[in-house]
């Protein structure tokens, strides 16, 4: 069919001359703009002008490849008059089969409308199956529609009755409605008119339809009834007279036998050839049989396939524990008739493939193992082969027909436990050993083909530590300690000890572990020690679980005797408690309030610590004491300082020989002058309480006056020296004199 132009070119010559033109409207169509401006002109306005059809260009940002492509649009669709030519446009989008205006807008709700109906029922709070009208707009929108939505375009989605109020239930149910209203978009984006196919049923103008116009228009629509549910007493499909109605009705009861033993796998429904009369039965049994031949085709390549991968197919189930191996062997067996090399794929690094031949012998001489084909199969058992695994590529070379068996062993060091009640990322603890499936694949390096596929499916179960040990140890400082064995023997004589947190280092020296463990700031240190009988890491001696607790640190360094203090701030809990602190050296450390006292809730407490020693320490040697704040009430600790004391000897003033006959105790004095012009009270304390002890520890002397001091000596049952101290406080513990009492025990 021939159009002609002003100038005296076909249709098809001037369409061919727009081909770039149609190009750029079908990119437009398909990134979801739908070319909404030039749509818009065509549409409201009666009569369109050159100007005002470039302009629409121009909005859709139309950029011409060659300078003569505008001029080839106008004389395409404009005449010599600039006469806007509609219906060569309406041609044009139907021979393209562009959708513009609200046929692209429908073809693209029908498209998406599954997740459009599940987005619209996210925010419909009243429940009633509609929202607003501006919710409607911003979903679509939100899915990647880029052009622009007006009434027009929202007319087919609009509540009956309602001009803000879309229904979103029929793109989403798999109802009757739902796929009669998707049938009816489908439609309207191919560019039918549904409202003119109803017009044309209702021949009476009565504004209803019969059910047998309802049957037509649904098989217009590209539907068809499977199903014929006849309300009682209709009896209006009984009525028909009309023998082409009646022949419509029988091809679709046709249709519908036709589909109800169709399985293509694609859905794809060909050659089936209805004819005339309705009684041909031997057609409809043919075509029957021909989809029952292409499914079983079909089906027969998948069913192949899938054989096939359950013959290469092993399951392997293994429980694996922390810090424990897990050991079995595969058997691999060459199915081509020539030499083949394979190769290894292990894609986990917890699970790893014996390569070494020592250790391989050593796995399967003292280890039990997890799962094995030879346990079922002793006829397969293959001999230890050194260097049959190269290590780097992991590959493997085999003779025609040859079977060989390959060692695996799986070690995981992920220390958490399983607890369903608690997610262990979430609550700041170590993860467990995941339950999983690793598959390994042996492949062929010629071919490509996978000869043997093996799925190790990791069940973990639960440890328990052997020892659990508590140390302690100043915040940010390194830790070191020497951890005794509890057997003094091993079985093997010598023990290969790892730890997996790299901030700890251990090492054996027999009988002990050396443990070395850099804090880190603020947190609380836990790691695990294995140790094993042997370098491969396969048989597990002992587990050790080892926490630190970081302490806040106190330095002192005192004179013997001589008494130093510091405070100690606490801040409170949330709420009040009685709480009490204790030392690990009493007689050295005194501890202000000494009794239980109320620690106030949010508030910052104070606590004195006064500390006298009794002993000289000596060079590059430190006291270690321990002072803990402990609830009264829970026993719960509540605070914890690390205390480092050196201790310098004082000077002495006056030394005193004593000699005390043996087995028997004894009493001296010894005159001590207040030097100060006025009354002193004096402090008396010794360095060795049990063997010297003062009898009165206060001692108030006036000015420039004499008075005694009182010791009581232990008897002692052997010829010995000892050298004593006596230190002269003040009231404040400061010293005013050192005396030093030498001691000699004589028959």
């Amino acid at each position: 069919r021939k159009h002609s132009r002003g100038n005296g070119q076909t249709e098809a010559a001037a369409f061919r001359k727009i081909a770039r033109f149609e190009a750029f409207l079908k990119r437009c169509s398909a990134a979801g703009t739908a070319f909404a401006p030039l749509s818009r002109l065509v549409d409201s306005n009666e009569h369109v002008t050159w100007e005002e059809f470039e302009a629409a260009l121009e909005a859709m940002h139309y950029r011409p490849a060659r300078a003569s492509d505008l001029m080839d649009i106008r004389e395409a669709f404009f005449d010599s008059a600039n006469n806007f030519d509609r219906a060569l446009w309406s041609q044009f989008l139907s021979r393209s089969a562009l959708n513009s205006g609200a046929q692209a807008f429908a073809q693209f709700v029908g498209d998406h409308a599954p997740a459009i109906a599940r987005r619209c029922k996210r925010y419909d709070k009243n429940r009633d199956g509609t929202v607003s009208s501006l919710r409607f707009k911003q979903i679509i929108m939100d899915k990647g529609w880029e052009g622009e939505v007006d009434e027009k375009d929202m007319q087919p989605f609009l509540v009956p009755g309602e001009v803000d109020r879309v229904s979103y239930e029929h793109l989403s149910e798999d109802t009757a409605r739902a796929k009669l209203n998707r049938a009816v978009c489908r439609a309207v984006s191919r560019g039918i008119s549904v409202k003119d196919l109803i017009e044309v049923k209702d021949r009476t103008k009565s504004g209803k339809l019969s059910l047998v116009n309802v049957h037509r228009l649904v098989v217009d629509l590209g539907l068809s009834i499977l199903e014929d549910k006849r309300l009682p007493g209709d009896s209006s499909l009984d009525q028909l007279g009309d023998s082409g109605t009646r022949r419509q009705l029988d091809r679709i009861n046709q249709l519908r036998q036709a589909r109800a033993i169709r399985a293509d796998k694609h859905g794809v429904f060909e050659g089936l050839i209805l004819e005339g009369k309705t009684d041909d039965r031997e057609t409809l049994e043919d075509n029957q049989l021909s989809i029952v031949r292409r499914y079983r085709e079909g089906q027969k390549r998948d069913l192949i396939g899938s054989l096939l991968r359950a013959s290469i197919t092993r399951q392997v189930l293994i429980h694996p524990s922390f810090a424990v191996a897990s050991y079995f062997e595969v058997i691999v067996a060459n199915p081509y008739s020539h030499e083949e090399r394979f190769k290894i794929h292990i894609p986990d690094a917890e699970l790893r493939c014996i390569v070494d031949g020592e250790e391989w012998r050593y796995y399967r001489d003292r280890v039990k193992p997890a799962w094995s084909d030879i346990c079922d199969h002793p006829n397969l058992f293959t001999p230890v082969e050194h260097e049959m695994i190269t290590p780097d590529s992991l590959e493997l070379t085999l003779a025609p027909s040859e079977s060989v068996s390959v060692p695996f062993v799986f070690v995981s060091f992920a220390h958490g436990q399983h607890d369903a009640s608690v997610a262990p990322v979430a609550a700041g603890k170590a993860p467990p050993i995941r339950a999983r499936t690793i598959p390994v694949r042996f492949t062929s390096a010629r071919y490509g083909h996978t000869t043997l596929l093996v799925n190790v499916q990791v069940a973990p179960r639960p440890y328990t530590p052997d020892r659990v040990l508590h140390l302690a140890s100043g915040a940010e400082e390194s830790l070191k300690a020497s951890l005794r064995i509890c057997d003094v023997h091993p079985p093997n004589g010598e023990l290969f000890v790892h730890a997996v947190d790299p901030m700890a280092a251990v090492q054996w020296r027999d009988p002990d572990v050396t443990v070395k463990y850099r804090m880190q700031p603020g947190a609380t240190g836990e790691f695990f020690v294995m140790l094993y009988n042997d370098p491969y890491h396969a048989s597990l001696y002992a587990l050790w679980h080892i926490c630190v607790q970081p302490l806040q640190r106190i330095d002192f360094h005192g004179v013997l005797g001589q008494t130093c203090s510091k405070e100690l701030i606490v801040k409170g809990d949330r709420f009040s408690r009685r709480v009490q602190c204790y030392s690990s050296c009493p007689s050295e450390v005194d501890l202000v309030p000494a009794g239980a006292f109320q620690l106030v809730a949010a508030a910052y407490n104070k606590i004195s610590v006064n500390f006298r020693p009794l002993r000289q320490t000596a060079p590059g040697e430190t006291k270690q004491v321990r002072i803990h704040l402990v609830d009264v009430d829970s026993q719960e600790l509540v605070s914890a300082w690390h205390m480092r004391a050196t201790a310098a000897a004082p000077e002495v003033s006056k030394t005193f020989q004593i000699e005390l006959p043996l087995h028997q105790a004894a009493h001296k004095k010894i005159a001590y002058v207040n030097p100060w012009p006025a009354a002193r009270v004096f402090q008396l304390h010794t360095s060795d309480p049990i063997s010297v002890r003062v009898k009165e520890e206060r001692l108030d002397i006036p000015a420039k006056s004499k008075s005694y001091i009182r010791l009581w000596f232990a008897a002692e049952h052997r010829p010995v020296t000892k050298d004593t101290l006596i230190f002269v406080n003040d009231d404040r513990g400061q010293n005013e004199e050192c005396l030093l009492i030498r001691t000699n025990f004589i028959e």
